[in-house]
C-alpha cells in the first residue's frame, strides 16, 4: 500500500492500548485481504488488523489458528496475538525480513533458505487446526463452474484468461481432479504462502498471514511456492527478480527435498504423487496470479498470455514439468 487514511475507530481503538500506527513502515509492507498497519508502543513494534465487518469470517480464522499456534513450534514461528476482539487484533512482529527481501539483498543465500522454509513447512503441515476449516478453492470453482454473476463482474482481460482456461478441456479436468483431492486431505495449510508471508531469522522461519489457512492439500502450498518461483522466472517484474533455470532448479529442489525428507519423519498425509500435484497446483496458483493481474490492472498483453499457458502446461502435464524443474524423484 503506498497511500491510507486511518478511520477514526481504529485509531481509538489502538490509542486506548497505547498503540500508534507507523505511516512509513505502513507502506512498506505487503497488501492483505484486512486494512493492515505497522503500529508501535513504547518502540515495540506490531501488527494491527482490522476486518471489513465484525463477524469477517477470515479474521476470526486466522485469530483462533495463531491463538492455537501460539507463537509456533522448536521448527517455526508464527505471530502472538496481543491483543484480540470480534474483527481486530494485534500481533506481534516476528524478526527478520521477508523471503522476498532476502532474495533480492542476497541472492546467494537462497538455496539455504529454501530448504530451511521446506522443513519448516512440513512442521506447519503436521500442527493441525483448531477447526474444521478448509482452505478455500474459490477461484477454482469458478473456472470450472462459472456462473452468469460471475461473467458479468469480469472486465475484457479476466474475461480473456476466463476463455483460456475454458476452452482447456484438459486443464479444467485437472482442476476438477485438483479439488478432489484437497476436500480429502487433511493437512494443515497456509493458503497463500507468497514470498512477502515467509520470514528467516537467523535461520528461523516464520509464517504470517494465516487468514486464507485451513485443512486441505500439502501439495497446495508447495505448489504456489514453486509458483512464486516460476513467476519470476517466466516474467520478472525486474532485474533482481531474473532468474537462471538452473537457479531456479537448485532452489526448487532443495525446497521440495527438505519438505519430503521432514514429511516422511511426520508421516504427513498427501506425500504419495506430492511432485506431480505439487506441478499441478502450481498451475493453479499461476492462474491466480493471472487473475489479479487482469482484474487490478486490466492487462492482458504477452507476459500474461505467457503466464497462462505456462499454468496450462503446467496442469496438463505434471509428470514432465515435475522431472525438468525439480530433476528425478
Amino acid at each position: 500500500m503506498t497511500s491510507f487514511t486511518v478511520p477514526p475507530g481504529v485509531q481509538r481503538w489502538l490509542r486506548g492500548r497505547g498503540f500508534f500506527v507507523d505511516p512509513s513502515a505502513t507502506a512498506a509492507i505487503a497488501s492483505s485481504r484486512n486494512l493492515t498497519f505497522v503500529v508501535r508502543r513504547l518502540g515495540v513494534r506490531a501488527l494491527a488488523k482490522f476486518a471489513a465487518t465484525a463477524d469477517d469470517p477470515w479474521s476470526a480464522r486466522e485469530q483462533a489458528l495463531l491463538r492455537r499456534l501460539d507463537g509456533g513450534t522448536r521448527s517455526f514461528s508464527t505471530p502472538v496475538v496481543l491483543e484480540g476482539a470480534r474483527g481486530r487484533f494485534l500481533v506481534s512482529w516476528l524478526a527478520g525480513s521477508t523471503t522476498y527481501a532476502r532474495r533480492r539483498v542476497k541472492p546467494q543465500i537462497a538455496v539455504d533458505d529454501d530448504t530451511r522454509i521446506g522443513k519448516a513447512l512440513a512442521h506447519f503441515h503436521a500442527s493441525g487446526s483448531p477447526s474444521k476449516q478448509r482452505v478455500s478453492g474459490e477461484l477454482i470453482e469458478r473456472l470450472i463452474w462459472t456462473t452468469p454473476e460471475d461473467y458479468a463482474g469480469l472486465g475484457p482481460a479476466s474475461l480473456s484468461l476466463w476463455r483460456a482456461v475454458q476452452a482447456h478441456r484438459s486443464a479444467q479436468k485437472r482442476l476438477t481432479a485438483l479439488l478432489t483431492i484437497d476436500r480429502t486431505m487433511t493437512a494443515l495449510c497456509h493458503g497463500d504462502l507468497r514470498q512477502a508471508n515467509v520470514f528467516v531469522h537467523r535461520g528461523r522461519v516464520g509464517f504470517v498471514d494465516l487468514e486464507l489457512a485451513g485443512l486441505g492439500d500439502p501439495a497446495r502450498d508447495l505448489g504456489m511456492w514453486i509458483a512464486e518461483e516460476l513467476g519470476s522466472y517466466l516474467v520478472p517484474r525486474d532485474r533482481s527478480e531474473a532468474t537462471t533455470l538452473p537457479q531456479l532448479r537448485a532452489r526448487l529442489s532443495a525446497f521440495m527435498a527438505a519438505w519430503a525428507r521432514e514429511a516422511a519423519v511426520l508421516e504427513l498425509p498427501g506425500q504419495s504423487g506430492h511432485r506431480e500435484r505439487a506441478i499441478a497446483w502450481a498451475g493453479e496458483a499461476l492462474l491466480r496470479r493471472t487473475y489479479t493481474i487482469t482484474f487490478h490492472d486490466g492487462a492482458w498483453g504477452e507476459p500474461e498470455l505467457h503466464l497462462t499457458r505456462s499454468a496450462l502446461g503446467l496442469l496438463t502435464q505434471p509428470r514432465f514439468w515435475a522431472r525438468h524443474f525439480l530433476g528425478a524423484p
